[in-house]
């Protein structure tokens, strides 16, 4: 098998964990880890039959199944958005915002939807109150922050450390808004479902013993993260296994409602509704098996 992933970042520590501690190959795999970098390109690969699994890209998967096309999200490890608003040191609270500028990756991604639901939560107005502004990526939103052309922006842990290093602070931990997603996924073809289903319920079940190994085995996931995300500090390093370890469900089956909020989100971006029911788009049979037979402890 080989299974395609689009970042190094610790959301897939149950993938590099499966991997190094061998449970892939106690589940009967032989697998492969191939790094694709993009969310289109990696789902052009899993279509194209160049991976079997792909790891992540949930907006990019979501956005191709609601062109028609044949895939299915069998798990979802995350099932809130995680993001934290980072402010500049002098806003102190939600009035200090008004008139300031606000930075995004782009518009209609999960970070505007996120930075939108954190304005609301704070009573303020996204179209009126602030200026939200296509910004970059994260390092490139932190260099503006800096410069002072943002006045704040939304990040991931752990991240937010080093934002914080350099004297920026948190305004909102949207994680406590509880906003349901669909994050984290793994994705198939249903042609590979149907044709391998012994490979591919061997990978659920890698994933589903992954995320207990990872959440019990510390010294050793942390290793794990220090190879696959090429991370010396100590200090972030723990930082980020205690995020993963905190928002990475036990049991990944993928949220309805996650999926809601998905379509809409790409809805605002693109203007299109799903051609497919989206009711086809979650296949959660494999882990509710798993977990239902007790022979992985969640």
């Amino acid at each position: 098998m080989t299974v395609g992933y689009v970042l190094a970042s610790s959301a897939y520590a149950s993938l590099f964990v499966a991997k190094e501690a061998r449970i892939l190959e106690k589940h009967g795999l032989d697998a492969s880890l191939i790094f694709l970098g993009t969310g289109s390109l990696a789902v052009s690969a899993l279509l194209a039959g160049d991976v079997n699994v792909l790891r992540g890209t949930p907006a990019a998967v979501v956005q191709a199944q609601a062109q028609g096309a044949p895939l299915v999200i069998l798990g979802s490890e995350y099932d809130v958005l995680t993001f934290k608003l980072i402010v500049r040191p002098e806003i102190r609270e939600a009035k200090d915002l008004k008139g300031r500028k606000l930075g995004i990756a782009r518009f209609g991604d999960t970070g505007d939807y996120a930075t939108r639901r954190a304005l609301q939560y704070l009573g303020l107005d996204p179209q009126r109150d602030v200026t939200i502004l296509q910004a970059g990526g994260q390092t490139a939103r932190l260099a503006a922050l800096q410069a002072k052309a943002l006045d704040g922006t939304v990040v991931n842990p752990p991240n937010d450390l080093i934002m914080k290093e350099v004297g920026f602070h948190e305004l909102v931990d949207i994680s406590r808004l509880a906003l349901p997603y669909l994050g984290n996924t793994y994705a198939v073809t249903q042609a590979t479902l149907k044709s391998q289903p012994d490979a591919v319920e061997g990978f659920a079940r890698a994933m589903v013993e992954g995320i207990a190994h990872f959440k019990t085995h510390k010294e050793e996931t942390l290793k794990v993260l220090r190879k696959y995300l090429r991370v010396t500090d100590q200090k972030m390093l723990e930082a980020t296994y205690e995020f993963i370890k905190q928002f990475t469900v036990d049991v990944p089956i993928p949220r309805a409602d996650g999926l809601a909020v998905m379509l809409d989100i790409m809805a605002r971006e693109t203007g299109t509704k799903p051609k497919v029911d989206p009711a086809s788009f979650i296949d959660a049979t494999l882990v509710k098996k798993i977990i239902s037979k007790r022979e992985i402890a969640p």
